[in-house]
């Protein structure tokens, strides 16, 4: 046989599997057959014929029947006490009625959700989300019974979100819980929630969440266009959705928060934003978001207004120095050694004047080791992590000046910006603003001050020029909206918060019934 016969057998073979594959899919119109046997094996088949697919036979009445269902993603003491114990207390169906109406109608009438279909697809689909579904011998449909369940991970405070005086709940992979979570804060009959099904393989559910007298319908319309354009095999976290839904993929700064904290969706939501949550991840995201909002934190508002205002401030100069204070160094030590004090000076030349590298060098170095360093203890146990992080800095602090390949004071810089990168409390936004240090640093090394100047400047405009579903991203700033300004910076009496924010587009502009404070006699 010659290898153009060879090539030809197996190109008509592999033209063969499309036809092969339709035939496990099913047709949208194909229907339960009557037959018991053949029905099982055609949803046994349908299923990919795993060992988990659980076919469990019984006596109902006279007849054979089999419960279908997916083991491990199901309430399993559900299915045996609730549906099949009361299934086979049956002797005998009337002759007035179906059999699978007088079960979904009498005996399994407490049930969450029973639904009759003679659709295999529609089988298939609702075993795979976690149902159960019974099929009886000489019928034509099934009775697909809700029994979602399984092992879940219990409700715990967010480990990336603490919080001292704010509520200690926390999402999980579960969304039922997650949009429980929520109506716990918004017991409004204007929440909403909008749910559809992405992945063609993963079949995640998504929930739109939004209060429907306060989100824009614009705005609304445009997240549920996004998210139905989305066309992937799976979505097994949020941060899928969040690439496809954001404006400008190529940014270094997220448009799209995320958040364990159902507070924080809440809050949110109050504010005329939407809640997108992922069932299968923790991690809900609110949209559209501004670049202010990332260091903003839960505290700033539940704390009394000064306290909130000095912590914001912190994190504000906390940005300065994570992302200039290295480039500052470079700078004067390679141009400007002239705005330097005198004694400063002269320890700073006497500590480089052994050094083999340039300060760029070795505060690349440094940084390099950090970074690592940071990477290790997120990936370690949170005991040895711990311990790593201490002992590694010590030890690797002091080695490497001892060997006089950086001088102590850059040890002290890279120190100072690496804790100040830890102030921010959405951790996206964190890793953003650590990686904008390292072409602030190659401009300082080149051209000093105006570098730094320039770099800056650069930044500046791209964050003016990004968006986030279409709303600027440096609202209030740029755009300027002054009514917003009062809780920007500094953080304004919450009873004076009579209005929503401008910034963020909303039909509802007042706050309830404006939130008003009887003045008291000391003021």
């Amino acid at each position: 046989m010659s290898l153009k016969d060879v090539f030809g057998k197996w190109k008509k073979a592999k033209s063969k599997k499309p036809e092969q594959q339709k035939d496990l899919n099913y047709n949208q119109q194909t229907c339960l057959s009557g037959d018991l046997k053949k029905d099982k094996q055609t949803i046994f088949t349908g299923l990919g014929g795993s060992i988990d697919i659980i076919r469990r036979e019984i006596l109902v009445g006279d007849r054979k029947a089999t419960i279908i269902y997916i083991e491990g993603i199901v309430n399993a003491d559900l299915i045996e006490h609730e549906i099949i114990r009361k299934i086979q207390q049956l002797d005998f169906f009337p002759e007035t009625e179906s059999p699978l109406e007088h079960i979904s109608q009498k005996v399994l009438s407490n049930s969450n959700s029973i639904v009759i279909t003679p659709l295999i697809a529609d089988i298939l689909v609702n075993i795979l989300i976690g149902k159960c579904v019974l099929i009886i011998d000489a019928c034509k449909q099934g009775i697909i019974v809700e029994s979602k369940g399984g092992i879940r991970r219990g409700i715990s405070e967010p480990p990336t979100e603490r919080t001292v005086r704010g509520s200690r709940e926390g999402f999980i992979e579960d969304i039922g819980v997650n949009l429980a979570l929520i109506r716990r804060r918004l017991k409004s009959p204007k929440f909403t929630v909008e749910t559809t099904t992405l992945g063609l393989r993963s079949r995640s559910r998504i929930a739109i969440v939004y209060i429907s007298d306060i989100a824009d319908p614009k705005i609304v319309e445009e997240v549920r266009n996004r998210i139905s354009k989305i066309n992937i095999d799976g979505i097994l976290a949020s941060g899928y959705i969040e690439r496809f839904i954001e404006d400008h993929p190529w940014s270094l700064f997220p448009q799209v928060y995320g958040t364990e904290r159902p507070d924080k969706i809440a809050a949110n939501l109050l504010e005329g934003r939407i809640g997108i949550i992922v069932d299968g991840t923790p991690y809900a995201l609110i949209v559209p978001a501004v670049f202010l909002q990332f260091l903003q934190g839960s505290e700033d508002y539940y704390e009394r207004t000064i306290v909130g205002t000095v912590a914001r401030l912190v994190r504000y100069l906390a940005l300065m120095i994570t992302t200039t204070i290295t480039p500052v160094y470079i700078a004067l030590i390679t141009f400007h050694h002239s705005l330097l004090p005198t004694d400063l000076l002269l320890a700073v030349a006497e500590n480089r004047e052994e050094l083999p590298f340039s300060p760029l060098t070795e505060a690349l170095f440094m940084e390099v080791v950090i970074e690592i360093l940071r990477e290790a203890g997120l990936r370690l146990p949170s005991t040895v992590g711990q311990t790593l992080g201490v002992v590694g800095g010590i030890v690797i602090g002091q080695a490497v000046v001892e060997a006089k390949l950086v001088s102590p004071l850059i040890v002290v810089i890279v120190s100072l910006a690496a804790i100040c990168s830890f102030v921010f409390p959405n951790y996206s936004m964190a890793l953003a603003i650590r990686l904008i240090k390292y072409p602030m640093m190659l401009l300082a090394a080149s051209f000093g001050a105006v570098g730094i100047a320039v770099g800056w400047l650069f930044v500046t405009i791209h964050l003016i020029s990004l968006q986030s579903i279409g709303v600027p991203y440096m609202a209030p700033l740029a755009p300027m909206r002054y009514k917003d300004l009062g809780d920007t910076f500094v953080i304004s009496h919450i009873w004076k918060n009579k209005n929503r924010p401008v910034s963020i587009p909303h039909v509802d502009n007042k706050r309830g019934q404006s939130p008003t404070r009887e003045p008291s006699e000391n003021e």
